[in-house]
């Protein structure tokens, strides 16, 4: 790091010194969990959501989000083996990175035995979660 004056030009008597990116300079483009919704849609059933619309991204905790929401992705959905691809199931197969236009569920702060969310939601936090579905209007 350099220090400059208003005008650019270095400021007298400093040394620069080497600057060591953080962490989370670099999004983690692989992820560990992906949660999966355990309810089937009945046949013919639309769900009236909201508009989904962001980029594809790793959580804090190693889950798959869309801005600051987790998401659930449809049953039969899948996690690549390398944690850098999901497979929505009925939606489409994204990548880690990816801009994601798709509908879905938003739920906020949910508590257990919420429909649409797994048990094991908590791992992911509490906050919001986005449950997709190809079926969403």
């Amino acid at each position: 790091m350099v220090l400059a004056s208003c005008d650019s030009s270095p400021v007298a008597n400093t040394t620069p010194t080497g600057v060591t990116p953080s962490a989370s300079a670099t999004p983690d483009l692989s992820a560990s969990i992906l949660l999966i919704n355990p309810d089937e849609p009945l046949d013919g059933e639309l769900i009236l959501g909201v508009g989904v619309r962001g980029t594809l991204g790793v959580s804090s905790l190693g889950c798959v989000r869309v801005g600051k929401s987790v998401v659930v992705a449809p049953k039969n959905s899948t996690l690549s083996a390398d944690g850098t691809h999901v497979n929505l199931a009925g939606v489409g197969t994204f990548a880690i990175g990816e801009p994601i236009n798709v509908g879905g569920l938003l739920i906020e702060k949910p508590k257990a035995g919420v429909k649409g969310l797994p048990d094991n939601f908590t791992s992911c936090g509490t906050g919001s979660f986005i449950a997709i579905s190809p079926r969403a209007y």
